[in-house]
């Protein structure tokens, strides 16, 4: 079982970031430069999704993406300095803010070029790439088919989803037990576990949604307790929807790999499950 380490990620990151004062960011032709990033602009308007894409001196860097009270950081992936990240606006339509983040050493970080832009479309959140559902990533989808590829109904494929991850993702106990010691310095989500084939509950789960998303099934990552008697503590797991049933089902790919149970649509899933929230 897993301490759930999402409260962890979204509500106590900003503690941890030291910030050195902003800097208006210089224009140069198509480009914004600001501290050692050069990004190319971005149209005022976008369908969605923004795609930052550019190229840097520096070794590290992130996105932060607000809008009213939303925010949220992404990493950014750099190759010989080069970038091109796609971040999905699943808060609705509307102005967001994006900062790129320039890291300076440690948990520190200082501002990089800033873009402002209104989204002008709906997102579903739950069929698109989030932070660590890497639904994008080649070999997510490309076994997500596979494994779907024979699958006749939605429920067909949801399944073989579940029976793969609870045969080939083992449970990191090591992880679990630095977690326990408020130690969340591990890597986490969909991409992380599906190349390393270990995780903890939120790994599981954001694997699942990221293979499911890859397909066009719905899928959530539920952030809740797990509940046994006097003994309660956080916990992952997933919700997917079945169009062709009209309707969500619960799975926890964990319990189901832990305790060799069936944890797939299970009537007495909310019995040891008390959801928070979704994401």
């Amino acid at each position: 079982m897993s301490r759930f380490i999402k409260f962890f990620l979204i509500f106590s990151i900003i503690s941890l970031f030291t910030f050195t004062p902003f800097q208006i960011s210089n224009a140069e032709g198509n480009s914004i430069v600001e501290n050692g990033v050069t990004l190319t602009k971005i149209s005022s308007q976008v369908n969605g999704k923004i795609t930052l894409s550019g190229q840097t001196s520096n070794a590290k860097i992130k996105a932060l993406v607000i809008k009213d009270s939303y925010q949220e950081w992404f990493d950014i992936n750099l190759q010989n300095g080069k970038f091109n990240e796609s971040i999905w606006f699943t808060e609705g339509k509307g102005n967001y803010e994006v900062d790129i983040m320039v890291n300076l050493e440690g948990r520190k970080y200082t501002y990089g070029p800033k873009v402002t832009v209104e989204n002008v479309s709906d997102v579903n959140k739950f069929l698109v790439p989030t932070k660590d559902v890497e639904s994008d990533y080649p070999g997510i989808s490309d076994l997500a088919k596979r494994l779907t590829r024979l699958s006749k109904t939605d429920r067909d494929k949801a399944k073989n989803i579940y029976n793969w991850i609870t045969r080939n993702i083992k449970y990191d106990y090591d992880k679990y037990r630095r977690q326990l010691a408020n130690d969340f310095s591990d890597n986490y989500g969909a991409l992380n576990t599906f190349k390393t084939k270990k995780g903890v509950c939120y790994d599981f789960s954001t694997l699942y949604a990221a293979l499911g998303r890859s397909i066009g099934l719905e899928t959530k990552v539920i952030r809740g307790n797990y509940v046994s008697g006097k003994r309660q503590e956080y916990h992952a797991w997933n919700e997917v929807y079945l169009a062709d049933e009209n309707k969500w089902i619960n799975l926890d790919s964990t319990f189901g790999y832990a305790l060799g149970k069936n944890y797939f649509d299970n009537s007495d899933f909310v019995n040891d499950h008390v959801k928070i929230d979704e994401m």
